[in-house]
């Protein structure tokens, strides 16, 4: 859902950024704090969340999940830390008038554009739903997308995972080729 992310305003567009390409739930990425990001080695450790207005000291399976930065976001962290003036590591990464991100207004700022998109798609379904549905439509096997959502079972990861039917022509046409 590109399109949903280059409608988003400038300002908005890097914790929408961070959900979408990291695959983590929206109450994760409003809870990444500096100290979580780690540019020398690519990577952000998932390790809190927000439950409503309480930050939660876990996440939502309470396991703590590090994972490499995907590229875009990288890039854009680097371009942040830069900007950012006096950076503390326990300073939420993501902020909306210096103060981190509501759910509220994530998902205001989603349904809106969505909506005028012509898209009835959630937040959550828009970015981690996708991410994994993309991923295995692209031939990732599941047990790493899994890994990579930090699901503990399998199960999670195919209700999330959509396959595709143009993905399947591969099987049926390995099939009429073998048959012939």
């Amino acid at each position: 859902h590109i399109n949903i992310l280059n409608e988003i305003p400038e300002i908005h567009r890097p914790i929408f950024l961070f959900i979408m390409r990291q695959g983590v739930r929206p109450s994760e990425g409003r809870a990444i704090q500096w100290q979580d990001i780690d540019l020398k080695f690519k990577t952000v450790t998932i390790c809190r969340s927000w439950d409503l207005k309480v930050l939660k000291e876990h996440t939502k399976n309470k396991k703590i999940g590090i994972i490499p930065l995907n590229e875009e976001v990288f890039e854009m962290l680097q371009n942040l830390s830069k900007i950012r003036q006096s950076i503390k590591k326990e300073d939420f990464v993501f902020t909306n008038k210096g103060k981190p991100y509501s759910a509220c207004k994530l998902s205001t700022i989603w349904r809106r554009i969505s909506k005028r998109l012509g898209y009835d798609i959630t937040l959550y379904e828009g970015t981690r739903h996708s991410l994994a549905s993309q991923a295995v439509n692209n031939g990732v096997p599941l047990n790493i997308i899994g890994a990579s959502l930090r699901h503990s079972d399998n199960r999670t990861t195919l209700r999330y995972a959509h396959l595709n039917t143009s993905s399947m022509n591969s099987v049926f046409n390995l099939i009429e080729k073998k048959t012939e």
